[in-house]
């Protein structure tokens, strides 16, 4: 996905879509009948020749995609190729639908319908035949208006929902690309809750209910995947995973007792106030190599404005805790908030000089407004401009920012600046040290010298040229 790493280099990264493979299980479950076929456009597919020919070849009834409000333009791509090219049903599903609303059929004209939530019961139902008139949760086309359904019950048992169809994946393909952490692997991606229990106005989120799987169901899931596909790195993309202390350490037991050798990616952002020292113990016991804390900013009115309300005092304690691990540690923060002004961004700065060491991975990203956020609200009463604030959700995040009423476009050019000079991509010191961190778990040179040409948007040919003179 080289749109959503900003560069041009070869290296790019590609998930094993692991919605669609879910929606693909579940369908099986009540019509094993159906023929079903999981395509990542992006990658399978990547220019309109090459997508054309499957439909000729697989001639589709139907045809649902997937997307987020950041992949609009590959929707549109898409949609466009399926309605000139053949006659399926197109029906759009994921976060874009619940973010966009009936917005969605005028940014995608070629839509016969689009379904809000989860799409587990409400695709099934509509490849048994049933009427959209009657899909809890769908939009649709009527004539020349949209009708909009009631919305659809969540499935509220995770465990009942059968384990994702990785045989309708190449997991050698993607084994090619990058993992969300930056290496190169056979992945088996685990969503172990969907929801979350926090409710900060910049993420989006399109459950409306917290649910968890049980330890036991994660854990059958893991040793499944192990035996029948080889997998051993599994990267964990829950909302906040660490949201049940009881659960996770009830995993991490049943992995060590198993005898399993995996490796853990916590990819996503853990809540580090809530994260202890224990929990940190029994991850690393269970082959956690790591970790992501979510921090976003170091200025108590960002925190309190964004509804994170994060402990910064306890977060710094359990960040350096699992620093002097030695396993991968990364830090996300974020500038660029309404109201932020320099000095509130240089807290964060100064706050992130605090820590012992750097993050790992650069993760100071510039806010991105999407759709759907309350956040976008804030923006607008502190008196943003809506037009180009809604334009900021189809950058890339390594694009160049364009300045806020408080924060002017000098000032986050400096601040990127500043952050790459003392913790980042400037640093030789911070460099050289995440290099021999990412050796020590396991890294191979050439996925580390894939990783920082991404990172760089050049392409590294020598790790030698990462660490600092006199190294190996």
């Amino acid at each position: 996905m080289s749109k959503w790493v900003g560069t041009s280099i070869p290296h790019e990264m590609h998930i094993p879509p692991i919605g669609l493979m879910y929606l693909a299980s579940y369908v099986r479950t009540s019509l094993p009948q159906v023929e079903l076929r999981i395509v990542e456009s992006s990658l399978s597919t990547p220019d309109d020749e090459s997508f054309v020919r499957l439909l000729e070849e697989f001639k589709p009834d139907f045809v649902g995609i997937r997307s987020i409000a950041f992949f609009l333009e590959e929707l549109q791509r898409v949609a466009g190729l399926v309605a000139a090219y053949g006659s399926a049903t197109l029906v759009a599903g994921g976060p874009i639908v619940e973010a966009y609303q009936q917005r969605i059929f005028d940014e995608v004209p070629e839509l016969h319908a689009a379904v809000r939530g989860e799409g587990e019961q409400a695709l099934t139902r509509i490849l048994s035949g049933v009427p959209m008139a009657s899909i809890d949760g769908a939009f649709y086309r009527c004539g020349d208006k949209i009708i909009e359904n009631q919305g659809q019950a969540e499935i509220a048992n995770l465990d009942t929902v059968p384990t994702p169809a990785y045989d309708l994946v190449d997991l050698a393909v993607y084994e090619q690309h990058l993992s969300y952490a930056y290496n190169h692997r056979r992945q088996g991606i685990l969503l172990t809750s969907r929801g979350c229990v926090y409710n900060c106005t910049f993420c989006f989120s399109h459950w409306k209910d917290v649910r968890l799987r049980s330890a036991e169901n994660i854990f059958r899931e893991i040793v499944e995947l192990n035996e029948r596909h080889g997998i051993f790195d599994f990267y964990i993309i829950d909302d906040i995973f660490n949201v049940n202390l009881q659960r996770s350490i009830e995993l991490f037991k049943k992995i060590v007792a198993s005898g399993l050798k995996i490796r853990l990616y916590f990819v996503n952002g853990l809540r580090a106030d809530i994260t202890s020292e224990r929990f940190v113990d029994h991850a690393l016991e269970a082959g956690a190599i790591w970790f992501t804390y979510a921090v976003e900013s170091a200025a108590e009115e960002i925190q309190q404005l964004v509804r994170k309300n994060l402990n910064l005092e306890k977060a710094r304690r359990i960040i350096a805790y699992t620093q002097a691990q030695n396993v991968a540690v990364n830090i996300s923060t974020m500038y660029g908030f309404p109201t932020e002004t320099r000095a509130l961004a240089q807290r964060t700065l100064d706050w992130l000089g605090e820590l012992p060491k750097p993050s790992l991975m650069p993760y100071h990203f510039c806010l991105r407004f999407f759709p759907g956020c309350e956040i976008n609200r804030q923006a607008v009463d502190a008196g943003w401009d809506a037009e180009r604030l809604a334009a900021t959700s189809r950058y890339s995040y390594n694009d160049l920012p364009t300045g806020t009423p408080t924060l002017s476009r000098q000032d986050m050019f400096d601040i990127q600046i500043e952050y790459h000079r003392r913790f980042g991509l400037k640093n030789p010191s911070a460099v050289d040290g995440a290099v021999r961190t990412l050796r020590s778990i396991g890294y191979a040179d050439v996925e580390i010298l894939h990783m920082y040409s991404v990172l760089n948007r050049r392409q590294i040919h020598d790790v030698g040229e990462l660490l600092i003179a006199g190294g190996d």
